[in-house]
Protein backbone atom coordinates (compact mmCIF):
# COMPACT_ATOMS: atom_id res chain seq x y z
CA UNK A 1 0.00 0.00 0.00
CA UNK A 2 1.32 3.23 -1.00
CA UNK A 3 2.07 5.80 1.91
CA UNK A 4 -0.61 8.60 1.78
CA UNK A 5 -0.82 11.60 3.26
CA UNK A 6 -3.87 13.94 3.58
CA UNK A 7 -1.71 16.41 6.26
CA UNK A 8 0.62 17.69 3.88
CA UNK A 9 -1.15 18.89 0.83
CA UNK A 10 -1.95 22.38 -1.08
CA UNK A 11 -2.17 24.85 1.78
CA UNK A 12 -5.22 26.50 3.07
CA UNK A 13 -5.11 29.79 1.70
CA UNK A 14 -4.06 28.61 -1.84
CA UNK A 15 -7.48 26.37 -1.78
CA UNK A 16 -9.40 29.01 0.15
CA UNK A 17 -7.83 31.48 -2.67
CA UNK A 18 -8.23 29.14 -5.58
CA UNK A 19 -12.08 28.60 -4.87
CA UNK A 20 -12.56 32.18 -4.30
CA UNK A 21 -14.03 31.23 -0.63
CA UNK A 22 -13.56 34.49 1.25
CA UNK A 23 -12.80 33.74 5.42
CA UNK A 24 -16.35 34.24 6.60
CA UNK A 25 -17.66 31.86 3.84
CA UNK A 26 -16.90 28.62 5.45
CA UNK A 27 -16.89 26.64 8.66
CA UNK A 28 -15.15 23.16 7.03
CA UNK A 29 -13.57 22.17 3.19
CA UNK A 30 -14.00 18.93 2.11
CA UNK A 31 -12.07 17.27 -0.69
CA UNK A 32 -13.52 13.68 -1.28
CA UNK A 33 -13.52 11.17 -4.24
CA UNK A 34 -15.01 7.49 -5.01
CA UNK A 35 -14.04 4.00 -7.13
CA UNK A 36 -15.98 1.79 -7.84
CA UNK A 37 -17.42 0.31 -11.24
CA UNK A 38 -20.82 -1.93 -11.36
CA UNK A 39 -23.12 -3.48 -8.28
CA UNK A 40 -21.16 -6.64 -8.98
CA UNK A 41 -17.76 -4.95 -7.78
CA UNK A 42 -16.46 -3.36 -4.33
CA UNK A 43 -16.80 0.31 -3.91
CA UNK A 44 -14.31 2.51 -1.44
CA UNK A 45 -14.64 6.54 -0.87
CA UNK A 46 -11.91 8.54 0.28
CA UNK A 47 -12.43 12.76 1.77
CA UNK A 48 -10.01 14.75 3.57
CA UNK A 49 -12.08 17.31 6.03
CA UNK A 50 -10.19 20.66 6.74
CA UNK A 51 -12.38 22.59 9.60
CA UNK A 52 -11.62 26.14 9.98
CA UNK A 53 -11.49 25.43 13.74
CA UNK A 54 -10.01 22.49 14.10
CA UNK A 55 -5.92 22.09 13.54
CA UNK A 56 -4.84 19.59 10.91
CA UNK A 57 -6.96 17.32 8.53
CA UNK A 58 -9.16 14.80 9.57
CA UNK A 59 -9.06 11.54 6.74
CA UNK A 60 -12.56 9.67 6.15
CA UNK A 61 -12.63 6.27 3.99
CA UNK A 62 -14.49 3.22 3.64
CA UNK A 63 -15.24 0.51 1.40
CA UNK A 64 -18.58 -1.79 0.74
CA UNK A 65 -18.43 -4.45 -0.47
CA UNK A 66 -20.93 -3.76 -3.83
CA UNK A 67 -21.37 -0.28 -5.45
CA UNK A 68 -21.54 1.99 -7.94
CA UNK A 69 -18.81 4.85 -8.47
CA UNK A 70 -21.83 6.97 -7.83
CA UNK A 71 -22.62 5.27 -4.43
CA UNK A 72 -18.53 6.19 -3.89
CA UNK A 73 -18.73 9.71 -4.66
CA UNK A 74 -21.84 10.78 -2.61
CA UNK A 75 -20.48 8.56 0.36
CA UNK A 76 -17.08 10.34 -0.10
CA UNK A 77 -19.37 13.50 1.29
CA UNK A 78 -22.18 11.52 3.44
CA UNK A 79 -19.69 10.30 5.80
CA UNK A 80 -17.81 13.39 6.82
CA UNK A 81 -21.25 15.79 6.68
CA UNK A 82 -22.40 13.07 9.26
CA UNK A 83 -19.19 13.16 11.38
CA UNK A 84 -19.70 17.46 11.11
CA UNK A 85 -23.63 16.72 12.34
CA UNK A 86 -22.79 14.33 15.21
CA UNK A 87 -19.56 15.91 16.86
CA UNK A 88 -20.15 19.57 16.98
CA UNK A 89 -21.65 20.38 19.81
CA UNK A 90 -23.97 23.42 17.84
CA UNK A 91 -24.02 24.57 14.56
CA UNK A 92 -23.38 28.40 14.01
CA UNK A 93 -26.26 30.50 13.37
CA UNK A 94 -27.07 30.64 9.76
CA UNK A 95 -25.43 26.81 9.34
CA UNK A 96 -22.17 25.05 9.07
CA UNK A 97 -20.95 26.16 5.95
CA UNK A 98 -19.15 23.23 3.91
CA UNK A 99 -17.14 23.52 0.51
CA UNK A 100 -17.01 20.58 -1.18
CA UNK A 101 -14.41 19.76 -3.81
CA UNK A 102 -14.84 17.07 -6.03
CA UNK A 103 -14.43 15.95 -9.39
CA UNK A 104 -18.00 14.02 -9.65
CA UNK A 105 -20.54 16.56 -11.45
CA UNK A 106 -22.79 13.84 -10.94
CA UNK A 107 -22.06 15.18 -6.81
CA UNK A 108 -21.29 18.51 -7.32
CA UNK A 109 -24.79 18.86 -9.82
CA UNK A 110 -27.00 17.00 -7.04
CA UNK A 111 -25.22 19.33 -4.27
CA UNK A 112 -26.88 21.63 -6.29
CA UNK A 113 -31.00 20.95 -5.15
CA UNK A 114 -32.34 21.99 -1.94
CA UNK A 115 -35.32 20.41 -2.97
CA UNK A 116 -37.48 17.54 -1.80
CA UNK A 117 -39.54 16.96 -4.79
CA UNK A 118 -36.27 16.86 -6.77
CA UNK A 119 -34.82 13.83 -4.11
CA UNK A 120 -38.43 12.28 -4.41
CA UNK A 121 -38.36 12.00 -8.33
CA UNK A 122 -34.72 10.05 -8.64
CA UNK A 123 -34.45 6.96 -9.37
CA UNK A 124 -31.13 5.79 -8.12
CA UNK A 125 -29.47 6.36 -5.12
CA UNK A 126 -32.17 8.55 -3.35
CA UNK A 127 -31.86 7.42 -0.49
CA UNK A 128 -28.49 8.96 0.01
CA UNK A 129 -29.49 11.92 -1.52
CA UNK A 130 -32.45 12.15 1.26
CA UNK A 131 -29.79 11.01 3.90
CA UNK A 132 -27.82 14.59 2.37
CA UNK A 133 -30.75 16.76 2.21
CA UNK A 134 -31.73 15.82 6.26
CA UNK A 135 -28.06 16.83 7.03
CA UNK A 136 -29.31 20.15 5.37
CA UNK A 137 -32.23 20.21 7.39
CA UNK A 138 -29.90 20.01 10.44
CA UNK A 139 -27.81 23.34 9.17
CA UNK A 140 -25.18 21.49 7.27
CA UNK A 141 -24.63 23.58 4.13
CA UNK A 142 -22.78 21.73 1.13
CA UNK A 143 -21.24 24.50 -1.61
CA UNK A 144 -19.91 22.23 -4.47
CA UNK A 145 -16.94 22.81 -6.44
CA UNK A 146 -16.77 20.70 -8.96
CA UNK A 147 -12.58 20.49 -10.19
CA UNK A 148 -11.38 18.30 -13.23
CA UNK A 149 -9.44 15.03 -11.26
CA UNK A 150 -6.52 15.14 -10.75
CA UNK A 151 -6.29 18.75 -10.67
CA UNK A 152 -5.89 19.03 -6.37
CA UNK A 153 -3.13 17.02 -4.47
CA UNK A 154 -6.10 16.41 -1.96
CA UNK A 155 -7.86 15.13 -4.47
CA UNK A 156 -5.53 12.94 -5.77
CA UNK A 157 -4.94 11.92 -2.39
CA UNK A 158 -8.22 11.28 -1.77
CA UNK A 159 -8.57 9.55 -5.20
CA UNK A 160 -5.64 6.68 -3.92
CA UNK A 161 -7.23 6.13 -0.59
CA UNK A 162 -10.41 5.61 -2.44
CA UNK A 163 -8.79 2.80 -4.58
CA UNK A 164 -6.96 1.04 -1.71
CA UNK A 165 -10.30 1.23 0.20
CA UNK A 166 -11.99 -0.32 -2.60
CA UNK A 167 -9.06 -3.03 -3.14
CA UNK A 168 -9.02 -4.09 0.85
CA UNK A 169 -12.79 -4.98 0.57
CA UNK A 170 -11.46 -7.46 -1.77
CA UNK A 171 -8.59 -8.82 0.54
CA UNK A 172 -11.18 -9.48 3.57
CA UNK A 173 -13.09 -12.57 1.83
CA UNK A 174 -10.52 -13.38 -1.08
CA UNK A 175 -13.08 -16.56 -2.27
CA UNK A 176 -16.33 -14.56 -2.02
CA UNK A 177 -17.35 -15.46 -5.62
CA UNK A 178 -16.57 -19.21 -4.66
CA UNK A 179 -18.32 -19.03 -1.57
CA UNK A 180 -21.47 -17.21 -2.77
CA UNK A 181 -21.87 -19.15 -5.79
CA UNK A 182 -21.63 -22.04 -3.28
CA UNK A 183 -25.29 -24.03 -2.52
CA UNK A 184 -24.21 -24.98 0.78
CA UNK A 185 -26.31 -23.29 3.37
Amino acid sequence: MNQINPVESESLQNLLKQFEIGPSDWHSLLVGDGSATTWEHSAGWSSVLIQKHVPGRKPFYGGMSCGTNNVAELMAVLHPLMYIANNQKELPVGGHHVHVITDSSYVANGLEHDNPVWISGLGKNRELWMALYALRRKGIIPHPHHIIRDTLELNRVAHDLANESRRSMDLIIPDQDRIMKSNAV
